[in-house]
């Protein structure tokens, strides 16, 4: 008895954690988020990484270098230089605070350009350097894997509770193409074991051509997912849907709302929601 007790709070604690990481991962996916600043202290760095890439190229001319690079290589510096540069321009162009995510394509060319620029300084010395820290970024990964090891609470399935009601619902009723809002749609499709198609939406039913392909779109949805906690622009309009007469069935999962529809769909139109 003692042991299937101990097993049952065993289990709890582990839907808990899962619970817990489900929220983390829905909001890091809110990139738009983010604060102003925290994306305004990623531009800095990516002023300061452009500045430090123009220093150098305007030093070789002048061979304040220890070496003279080599005319690929000095391209490779430049096109990293320009990269940051353009980069630089937008956010200065504009008032919305950046996503520290969509400045790494450009910072990651200044870190490949600066590897090789190491390497041709270095020479063969470059080998024993690179080696020394391969090898302590092996340890660091070895020391986190042997901590681990026994940790407890985990699943070979991410799956928590929300997704598993939603899922639960759309089953009942045979359900499996629907829409969401953006922020929705891809974690949904992601963690279900339905193999959902969700079409992404606006609050107002316009379309949101991102990130998605014209397959996920269809003449009629099964189903509906609204977000209680999203603001207007991204919250689906349930009152909408109720009006139009062909909500079966309402299922609260969290902080979800599941619609169901019946034959033969909800038709999204010009007039927005058909109820035919």
């Amino acid at each position: 008895m003692a042991g299937r007790r101990d097993e049952a709070v065993e289990r709890a604690a582990r839907d808990r954690l899962l619970d817990q990481l489900f929220d983390v991962e829905q909001q890091a996916l809110v990139g738009t988020r983010i604060s102003a600043r925290t994306g305004w202290r990623a531009g800095d760095m990516l002023l300061l990484a452009w500045a430090s890439s123009s220093w150098m190229i305007g030093s070789l001319p002048a061979e304040k270098t220890p070496a003279r690079l080599p005319p690929a290589l000095l391209l490779l510096l430049m096109f990293a230089a320009l990269s940051c540069a353009a980069t630089v321009v937008m956010l200065l162009s504009t008032t919305v605070p950046p996503v520290p995510r969509y400045l790494i394509a450009a910072l990651s060319w200044l870190l490949v350009s600066g590897v090789f620029v190491l390497v041709f300084l270095l020479g063969k010395r470059f080998r024993y350097a690179g080696l020394g820290l391969a090898l302590v970024l092996t340890g660091l990964l070895a020391g986190d894997a042997w901590r681990v090891r026994d940790v407890r609470n985990t699943a070979p399935y991410f799956y928590p509770e929300q997704i598993a009601c939603i899922d639960r619902a759309l089953a009942a009723a045979n359900a499996r193409h629907g829409i969401a809002q953006y922020w929705d749609a891809k974690l949904l499709q992601g963690l279900s074991r339905r193999q959902l198609t969700l079409a992404q939406y606006f609050g107002t039913l316009e379309p949101m051509q991102w990130i998605t392909s014209q397959g996920f779109f269809g003449e009629r949805y099964d189903f509906a997912i609204i977000a209680e906690d999203e603001g207007p622009a991204f919250r689906l309009p349930q009152e909408q849907f109720s009006a139009s007469g062909q909500v079966t069935q309402s299922v609260s999962c969290g902080n979800r709302t599941v619609l169901l529809f019946g034959s033969p769909g909800l038709h999204i139109g010009g007039d927005k929601v058909d109820a035919r």
